[in-house]
C-alpha cells in the first residue's frame, strides 16, 4: 500500500508531528511504501523523532509559516501547494492520501486523485471558539471546513468518541474514531518519590497551567513535603514563574523547562495533574498512565473522558474546581495502597494504546476505503 501523510512540518516539537512519525515508521516496518510530503522544513533543524530511513520525506517549500517574498500571500502559497502537491502525488501514485489538519487540509480536498482522501481531526472540532477572539469569525471558518472544505474527503478520523457524539452524530459525512498511538518507550514509576509532575506547553489559553499552581498552594498547605514539577516551554513561561512566586511558591513549584527524556521525568513521580482547557486527545495523559502515574486532570473538552472513564486509573474533576483538584491529589498523597493500585490500571489501560493496537485499527480502514473506492 502507498501512502502520503501531509502537513507543515516535522521539526517544530508538538504532537501532531510525533504521532505522524511514528505512524509512518511503523507502516514502514509493516512492509507499506510512505511518503511524508511537508512544506515549511527548517533545514537547520532536527525532526521532533527519528525518521525511518524506509519513509520517503518530501519538502514542497511552500513557506507557510514564514514569508519568503512580499509578495507572495497567503493565498498564492495555496496555490504554490495545490500545484507542487499535485505534482507529486501524480508521480507517486498513492493508495492513500492523510491530510493531518494543518495548511495542507484545503488544499488535499481539491485533488482530484484515485487515492482515498482522509482528513484527520487532531484537535477538538470546534477549537476555534476557544482560540479566536471574534466568534463570528471561528463560526464563519467552521462552516467552511467542515461543510464545505471536508466535502473534498473520503473520511474523516476523529480523536476521541467524546468528540464525534458531541459534534458529528448525525453528520452526512462518514466518520471514524481512532486514538493517536503512544510516542514513548515508558519507564514505570517506584511510586515512592514525594512529586507530582506535569508536561505541557506553557501556555495558559490552554493548558491553563496557573490553576495547577493554585490547587498545588492547597496541597502544600497540608503536604509541605511534596513539589510540584512542570516540564515544558511555551510563551506564559514568565507569567507562570511570577504567579509561583507570588503564592511564595519556588520551593514547591519547580519549572524544569524542555526535556527530552519525558520517561525519566515521569518514572520520578508518583502523580501526574492537568488543568487544561481544551484537548484533541491529550497524549501526555497516556505517557504518564503508560509509567504507572494515576492521574488526577480537568475533565475538559475532549479527550479525558475517553483515556479514563470507567478505568479507575485516575480522577475526572469539574472544570475550573481548584479545590476539587487539590483534594483528589492530596487524596492520592494521604492514601498510598489507592496510589499504587490505580498505578497498576493506568498502566494496563495504557496498553489500549500501543502502536500496534492502533495501527490495525488504521489499516483495517485504509483496505475498507480502497475496496470501496475501487467497487
Amino acid at each position: 500500500m502507498k501512502i502520503i501523510y501531509c502537513l507543515n512540518s516535522l521539526d517544530v516539537l508538538g504532537g501532531i508531528e510525533r504521532v505522524t512519525i511514528n505512524k509512518a515508521n511503523k507502516l514502514a516496518e509493516m512492509g507499506h511504501n510512505i511518503a511524508i510530503v511537508v512544506t515549511d522544513h527548517n533545514e537547520d533543524a532536527v525532526f521532533v523523532q527519528p525518521l525511518s530511513k524506509k519513509v520517503k520525506f518530501v519538502d514542497l517549500k511552500v513557506g507557510h509559516w514564514f514569508v519568503q517574498k512580499k509578495w507572495h500571500s497567503p493565498i498564492s502559497k495555496l496555490y504554490t501547494h495545490f500545484v507542487r502537491l499535485k505534482k507529486f502525488v501524480n508521480e507517486y501514485h498513492p493508495d492513500v492520501i492523510v491530510a493531518v489538519g494543518q495548511s495542507e487540509k484545503q488544499v488535499v480536498s481539491l485533488l482530484r486523485t484515485k487515492a482515498v482522501k482522509i482528513r484527520e481531526i487532531h484537535f477538538l472540532s470546534t477549537y476555534r471558539k476557544y482560540t479566536y477572539n471574534k466568534k463570528w469569525l471561528a463560526k464563519i471558518l467552521d462552516f467552511i471546513d467542515y461543510k464545505i472544505n471536508i466535502r473534498g474527503y473520503d473520511q474523516v478520523v476523529l480523536l476521541t468518541n467524546e468528540d464525534y457524539d458531541e459534534h458529528w452524530i448525525g453528520s452526512k459525512k462518514k466518520t471514524s474514531v481512532i486514538w493517536n498511538p503512544l510516542t514513548i518507550t515508558p519507564k514505570q514509576s517506584n511510586q515512592q518519590n514525594k512529586i507530582v509532575t506535569c508536561v505541557c506547553r506553557l501556555n495558559n489559553m490552554q493548558k491553563n497551567i496557573n490553576e495547577l499552581v493554585e490547587a498545588f498552594a492547597l496541597v502544600v498547605r497540608k503536604h509541605p513535603d511534596w513539589v510540584l514539577k512542570i516540564y515544558g516551554k511555551g510563551p506564559d513561561e514568565c507569567n507562570i514563574k511570577n504567579h509561583i512566586n507570588h503564592l511564595n511558591l519556588d520551593k514547591h513549584i519547580l519549572l524544569e523547562g524542555y526535556s527530552d527524556n519525558v520517561t525519566e521525568a515521569m518514572s520520578e513521580a508518583s502523580i501526574f495533574a492537568y488543568s487544561s482547557n481544551f484537548e484533541g486527545l491529550p497524549l501526555t495523559l497516556i505517557e504518564a498512565m503508560s509509567c504507572g502515574l494515576p492521574v488526577v486532570t480537568y475533565k475538559f473538552p475532549v479527550g479525558a473522558k475517553d483515556i479514563l472513564e470507567g478505568t479507575d486509573a485516575g480522577y475526572l474533576v469539574p472544570m475550573h474546581d481548584i479545590e476539587i483538584l487539590a483534594e483528589k491529589i492530596c487524596y492520592l498523597i494521604e492514601h498510598e495502597e489507592v496510589r499504587k493500585e490505580m498505578s497498576k490500571n493506568a498502566i494496563e489501560r495504557a496498553k489500549d494504546f500501543e502502536i500496534n493496537n492502533i495501527m490495525a485499527k488504521w489499516i483495517n480502514l485504509f483496505d475498507d476505503l480502497i475496496a470501496k473506492k475501487n467497487n
